[in-house]
C-alpha cells in the first residue's frame, strides 16, 4: 500500500504526467501537487487519483505578449489545501485557463479538508492579462474564497462563464470586477451573503440561477 500520496509532483510537470497506472492503491490517495508558475501550455487530464495541491498557489502566466494556456479536460478534480488556488495571469502577463467540461464529466475544484466548509482555499482568480478566450464551462468551484471572499474572482478580463455551479463560497460564488464576462446558465448555491457581486460593466447575463444564503441574490455597487 502507498501513503497518502503516491506521486508527488510540481504543478509545471503535471503536463507531462501520462500514460501511468498506479497499484494498490487505497480510499483517500491522491496525487500531491505543488504550487508554482507553469511556464509553457499545458494539458492536464483526469487520473485514477484526485489531484491535490498542498502548498503554495499555481500561477498560468508567461510574458506581456504571449500567453500560457492551462486546458483541463473533462472529468479532472483538483483538491486545494489552505492557503492555495489557481491564478490564471496577472495585471501584466499574460494567461488563459480552458476548463470545459461535460454534463457527465464536470471539472471539479474543491478543497482537500474533509470536512468542507466556505473558506477553506484561495479560490479562483482571473486577472486582467487573461486571455478573453478563455472559458470554464461545466466546472464545479466550491469551498473557497479565503482571500478575496469568493470562489471565483474575475478581475479586468472577460472568460466565458457557462454551466457552471459556484457553491459554499466564503461571501460570493463569483465576483466581476471591470469585466464583460458572458455568464450564462450557471448556479449559485449556499454562498455566505451573495451569488453574484457585480462592479461595471455589466456582464452578459442568461438564465442564471441562485440559492444563495444572503439575503440577496447579487450586489452590483
Amino acid at each position: 500500500d502507498y501513503a497518502t500520496f503516491p506521486l508527488r509532483i510540481g504543478a509545471d510537470s503535471l503536463g507531462t504526467l501520462t500514460g501511468n497506472t498506479f497499484n494498490e492503491t487505497a480510499a483517500g490517495n491522491v496525487i500531491e501537487v505543488l504550487g508554482e508558475a507553469v511556464t509553457d501550455n499545458q494539458t492536464w487530464g483526469p487520473l485514477a487519483l484526485p489531484y491535490r495541491v498542498v502548498s503554495g498557489s499555481i500561477l498560468v502566466r508567461k510574458d506581456t505578449t504571449t500567453a500560457n494556456v492551462l486546458t483541463l479536460l473533462p472529468g479532472f478534480t483538483m483538491q486545494f489545501a489552505s492557503v492555495t488556488g489557481l491564478e490564471i495571469a496577472d495585471t501584466f502577463n499574460r494567461g488563459a485557463l480552458m476548463a470545459v467540461g461535460t454534463p457527465a464529466q464536470p471539472i471539479v475544484f474543491t478543497t482537500s479538508n474533509p470536512a468542507p466548509a466556505a473558506g477553506q482555499w484561495d479560490g479562483i482568480d482571473i486577472n486582467g492579462a487573461a486571455l478573453d478566450t478563455s472559458q470554464m464551462k461545466y466546472c464545479v468551484v466550491e469551498y473557497a474564497g479565503r482571500v478575496n471572499d469568493a470562489v471565483v474572482r474575475v478581475s479586468s478580463a472577460s472568460p466565458t462563464l457557462e454551466h457552471n455551479t459556484f457553491r459554499f463560497g466564503l461571501d460570493e460564488g463569483l465576483e466581476l470586477v471591470s469585466s464583460g464576462s458572458a455568464v450564462r446558465f450557471n448556479q449559485f448555491t449556499n454562498n455566505q451573503m451573495y451569488g453574484v457581486r457585480v462592479s461595471s460593466p455589466a456582464p452578459t447575463w442568461r438564465s442564471t440561477t441562485t440559492t444563495s444564503a444572503g439575503t440577496r441574490w447579487a450586489r452590483c455597487p
